[in-house]
């Protein structure tokens, strides 16, 4: 299997990290995705539009310059992730897409990425500050705790067309 995703580590100063997360915890109690989802509860995917102050200006300008790497120019959907106890994995696709999950809170790093291919799986580590990018053609899905968890996992996910 070839890597084809990139994860890096201290994506961001601890300083807009924090801003950034107290936003995002914000925004689930004023822009909470309406549909009933099986994968956590979501914020709407327009965070990109609404968020303009200087430490998501820093996110989305360092995060453009990766997707740049793979000739992915603008964003498409970004939204936020909030994972406090198991769920039913729902594995899916963002088609044609190059996806971006950024964890902001996650005390347990195992609790990550998982993404599966025709042949083989991998559980990237989510580490918190820390970004995974990668082809949304393959399938994947948040790694749920098996209990509750004392802090909720705040991910941040950005999409690239």
């Amino acid at each position: 299997m070839m890597k084809d995703y990139l994860l890096l580590k201290n994506f961001l100063s601890k300083s807009d990290l924090d801003k950034i997360l107290k936003d995002v915890e914000l925004n689930f109690e004023h822009n909470v995705h309406d549909d009933n989802l099986n994968s956590g509860v979501q914020t709407t995917s327009d965070l990109h539009l609404i968020n303009k102050e200087k430490h998501w200006l820093n996110f989305f300008d360092k995060l453009t310059i990766e997707m740049n790497k793979f000739n992915k120019k603008s964003i498409h959907k970004c939204w936020s992730l909030k994972v406090d106890r198991k769920q039913r994995s729902v594995y899916h696709k963002h088609v044609n897409l190059f996806a971006s999950v950024f964890y902001l809170q996650n005390k347990d790093f195992n609790l990550g990425t998982h993404l599966k291919y025709e042949e083989d799986e991998v559980i990237v580590p989510g580490h918190e500050n820390s970004i995974l990018i990668f082809d949304g053609n393959i399938l994947h899905d948040a790694v749920f705790p098996v209990e509750k968890l004392q802090q909720p996992r705040y991910t941040l996910i950005t999409d690239y067309e």
